[in-house]
């Protein structure tokens, strides 16, 4: 990661953007050189935490769990075990293997904004416990209803709110708009029921 990448995205906290990150964050930049500084390097500061020791999983070994408020989750492949700095809050610690106790989930609240440091890869279970603590869950349900297979990314610029939709299968993806939107690779109003071709996207404004 860059030092001008990484400005942006301490910038983007600071104006009251959230920012997860997973594990090996900030350990190379974009060709692949090291980032001579303690992990996650660059982004030390907004993360409020630092990597005391990290590695892979042996496939011998069972998988490594994470307590969460009483819930235990997998971490899978990969473990970061992070120390909080600062005004940082510890969300998680691992509950098995030898650094049982650790840190593995750091919140830190910057500016406007704030930044979770995941130690692991991502699970299904764990992401949807993410987005319910972040409020992300149901984010769009007051907008359409579309299947799991559909990511929804949004973006706003200049008052303007905007939604990409992606399919990641092969086939056929349909969803249900609560309300008029356009439609801005066709230039035309859509509304109801579309049909999303396999692999297609969908650029609406809202």
């Amino acid at each position: 990661m860059t030092e001008a990448r990484a400005a942006l995205l301490r910038a983007y906290v600071e104006q009251g953007g959230m920012l997860i990150l997973g594990c090996r964050t900030g350990y190379k930049q974009e060709n692949g050189q090291a980032v001579l500084l303690p992990p996650p390097g660059l982004l030390r500061e907004r993360t409020g935490s630092t990597v005391r020791e990290s590695g892979f999983q042996h496939p011998a070994e069972p998988t490594v769990t994470v307590n969460w408020d009483g819930e235990r989750f997998e971490a899978p492949v990969f473990q970061d075990q992070l120390d909080a700095e600062g005004d940082a809050s510890v969300l998680a610690r691992y509950d098995s293997s030898w650094f049982a106790g650790m840190p593995a989930l750091i919140e830190h609240r910057c500016g406007a904004g704030r930044c979770l440091h995941w130690g692991s890869t991502f699970s299904r279970q764990l992401l949807k416990k993410l987005f319910d603590y972040t409020g992300l869950s149901g984010r769009f349900d007051g907008l359409m209803d579309a299947p799991e297979a559909v990511e929804i990314a949004e973006r706003r610029k200049d008052g303007r709110r905007f939604l990409m939709l992606l399919n990641y299968l092969p086939k056929e993806q349909e969803i249900v708009l609560h309300g008029e939107m356009r439609d801005i690779l066709e230039d035309r109003p859509v509304s109801g029921t579309i049909s999303l071709p396999p692999f297609g996207v969908l650029a609406l404004e809202v």
